[in-house]
């Protein structure tokens, strides 16, 4: 990846071979823990589908996170809409898909083909400087960590090539924990 170009969307994934729903206080809990009383103060439920994406959304400064979950294999979606300018709400989306490759190490790809359910974590940076970029991918890494349990097969930091996996290993867990992606 150009290290010219600036990640906005920093989205930590994590591949799972069961489903596992996130709920809204679970959330909150940890948003509270990892960022104190004013982004919990933001938590809110923005979609709940006992058959499809759960999202939870939530605030620091101008920094919009989210945590979803699917109970489908990972495909990469990619929405495009335009952005409301007054409410700030995007409108109707128009959707492409494409399927993404596998890693190249053996057992990352046989973690990968494995899994069946994925959750993520993600930051949207458009409005916040450049210079607070590392704080959000800290903070993503840090609430990601919270969420990795016995159902997780794989950790993906998506974008860039070749893709950043990583096993879940006490190590690495430990690395997220402390807002550092294992290289």
């Amino acid at each position: 990846m150009d290290h010219d170009v600036r990640e906005v969307i920093p989205t930590i994934t994590l591949m799972l071979d069961q489903l596992r729903r996130v709920s809204y206080d679970e959330v909150r809990q940890v948003v509270q823990t990892e960022l104190g009383d004013e982004a919990e103060a933001t938590v809110q439920l923005i979609s709940d589908h006992p058959q499809g994406m759960n999202y939870i959304d939530w605030r620091l400064g101008a920094a919009h996170y989210h945590l979803g979950t699917s109970d489908e294999p990972y495909i990469n979606r990619i929405g495009v809409g335009k952005v409301d300018a007054e409410t700030m709400v995007v409108g109707p989306m128009k959707w492409t898909m494409r399927e993404e490759v596998p890693p190249e190490e053996e057992a990352h790809c046989s973690a990968w083909m494995r899994h069946n359910a994925f959750l993520y974590v993600d930051a949207i940076l458009f409005h916040t400087p450049p210079e607070e970029d590392g704080l959000h991918l800290q903070n993503i890494l840090r609430i990601a960590s919270r969420f990795v349990d016995e159902r997780c097969v794989l950790l993906w930091r998506n974008g860039g090539e070749p893709k950043r996996v990583a096993l879940p290993t006490p190590q690495v867990i430990a690395s997220l924990r402390a807002g550092v992606w294992p290289d």
